[in-house]
């Protein structure tokens, strides 16, 4: 029987489908060219046109269906940041059946994508991550009555490493004054409120509103309303002023369109790079560090706690408090 090629190249993605001249396409039996779209979603929601359903007799057909039904709801970022490990999964498992999946082979997948020796662990983040999307596929692998639980149960995840870089006002400033106006304005924004990047470039005019500035969380779900300040209406008001006039987003390319997260990533990236090189900035820190800036400069942890979004304040105090602990003398 003949066999295709084994990829070289783009191995998460499903049978057929290509990634040519920045765009999807599946390629069917007949070798005809389909094109799906220019995002991972666009391609999921209309590789079903052309894939029929069938059972999922592997684990690859598992990843496929779970990527087909499951992932294409999520966000761009989402899709791109759990490709990687569906392609891990893919590569240890994908010949297996789903039912001969055990606890087992878990801890040596867990073990071998985390690099363990002993109780130490080369790459704890990266095994965490592969263990919950392993995990998320066998629950809807459970929901599809394709297994009857889920191998990772009872599984021990790896030690969630705490990130502990605190950016201080000098630190702020030196990457600031060394960015675009546009950057900014991004910077101080995420000061300000504690937004995730993702969140402050989806900042647009509906985002106004009389009572403050309304700003929808995609990654928890959640709807803040920050109420005005003078200083947050200053950052705003100066946004806006720069660039097109006619716009939708605050922070946007110079042809007024929204940045993508990488596109405002390389710009931000190469002020903190001068910064370096300048001598101003001795360690790098990351823009999202800015946020837990946000929270470990307010003394008040439940209104930090709520300004960034979250459920309780041990979220925040776990991960977002950073430095030293801020205490008082007896006398």
């Amino acid at each position: 029987m003949a066999v295709g090629r084994k990829r070289r190249t783009d191995k998460h993605l499903p049978r057929r489908v290509y990634r040519r001249h920045g765009a999807y396409y599946f390629v069917d039996a007949a070798g005809r060219w389909h094109r799906l779209g220019d995002s991972l979603g666009e391609m999921y929601a209309a590789l079903s046109r052309f894939i029929e359903a069938r059972p999922c007799e592997t684990v690859k057909d598992l990843v496929e269906r779970y990527q087909r039904e499951v992932l294409a709801s999520y966000s761009a970022k989402e899709q791109k940041n759990r490709a990687p490990h569906l392609a891990r999964i893919v590569a240890v498992f994908g010949e297996m059946l789903p039912q001969e999946v055990t606890g087992q082979h878990v801890r040596a997948f867990r073990d071998r994508i985390g690099e363990r020796c002993g109780k130490d662990w080369g790459r704890p983040q990266r095994a965490l991550k592969a263990l919950a999307a392993l995990s998320h596929v066998f629950t809807w692998a459970c929901e599809w009555g394709v297994v009857d639980k889920n191998p990772c149960a009872g599984v021990l995840r790896p030690p969630q490493p705490k990130r502990k870089r605190y950016p201080t006002d000098a630190e702020f400033r030196a990457v600031r004054d060394r960015c675009p106006p546009m950057h900014q304005v991004a910077m101080d924004i995420a000061y300000l409120t504690g937004l995730r990047r993702e969140n402050v470039l989806a900042i647009d005019r509906d985002s106004e509103t009389d009572e403050g500035l309304r700003v929808f969380t995609g990654k928890t779900g959640k709807l803040l309303l920050f109420k005005w300040t003078d200083e947050l209406r200053e950052v705003m008001r100066r946004g806006w002023s720069l660039g097109p006039r006619v716009r939708r987003y605050l922070i946007c390319t110079r042809d007024g369109q929204r940045y993508t997260g990488d596109g405002f990533y390389t710009i931000w990236k190469r002020a903190r790079a001068k910064a370096l090189q300048d001598g101003a900035l001795e360690h790098p820190y990351r823009f999202n560090d800015i946020r837990a800036k946000s929270a470990t400069d307010d003394e008040d942890l439940d209104r930090a706690s709520k300004r960034l979004g979250h459920t309780t304040r041990q979220t925040t105090e776990r991960f977002y408090i950073r430095g030293a602990k801020k205490v008082e003398p007896l006398r």
